[in-house]
């Protein structure tokens, strides 16, 4: 019988196994990747406020702002590994809102602070010990996100965070070595902005795609193919 061909083909396929005996081993790899993204963001988050305040930065503090929303969301993403497609759906629109609510926050501090308040001149060696290691941290994350980054919206959500800080990276690196060869802060304060805004952006991309999904018969939909 066909039935009965189809089941022994399942019991042939490892993946199949995985739906029909317990937790999938997707699950388990999502989980384990997100933790040790969670991990690797949170150290670099740390650094960089640090890093804020000692090298008077508009950026890094933005940077660390938006590393920040990393590591709430990331750990928003592991809650969501076991839920459905709509539930995984309502969480990267939370991972969206808070980016967005955060990304408007870093772009108050960096464009009306940064333009109106009396800033002393960023430490460009400071700036560039950290841009650096912020690099070397999100590059990692790439790394262990790349196997599954198709493989539902929650790690979608999560690449594409990452994705967008190599922006963030390039203008670190490019700020501070701006701000040592002018002797300017500007460099500190525009590129600031121009994250924030970036950042801005790429959120209101995981909203769309996330009410998209949660309209009616999205979901069913995409479950379907």
């Amino acid at each position: 019988m066909a039935y009965v061909t189809v089941l022994d083909e399942m019991k042939d396929c490892h993946s199949c196994q995985n739906l029909l005996h317990g937790e999938p081993s997707a699950q388990r790899h999502h989980q384990k990747t997100l933790m040790a993204v969670l991990a690797i963001n949170a150290v670099v988050c740390i650094a960089e406020f640090w890093g804020a305040a000692q090298a008077h930065s508009h950026l890094l503090a933005a940077d660390a702002i938006h590393l920040l929303s990393h590591v709430l969301l990331t750990g928003l993403g592991l809650i969501a590994i076991n839920k459905d497609m709509n539930w995984k759906a309502r969480a990267a629109l939370a991972k969206g809102g808070v980016t967005a609510l955060l990304a408007l926050s870093a772009l108050f501090d960096s464009g009306f602070g940064g333009l109106l308040r009396p800033t002393v001149l960023p430490h460009s060696g400071w700036m560039g010990a950290f841009s650096v290691l912020a690099l070397f941290g999100n590059l990692t994350c790439m790394w262990l996100l790349s196997e599954s980054r198709s493989d539902d919206i929650n790690m979608k959500s999560t690449w594409t965070c990452s994705k967008a800080d190599l922006i963030s990276n390039a203008g670190l690196l490019t700020a501070s070595a701006l701000v040592a060869l002018l002797g300017t802060r500007w460099p500190d304060v525009l590129v600031a902005i121009l994250v924030a805004t970036f950042v801005l952006k790429a959120s209101f991309g995981i909203i769309r795609e996330s009410v998209e999904i949660l309209r009616p018969g999205e979901s069913s939909t995409i479950e379907g193919q």
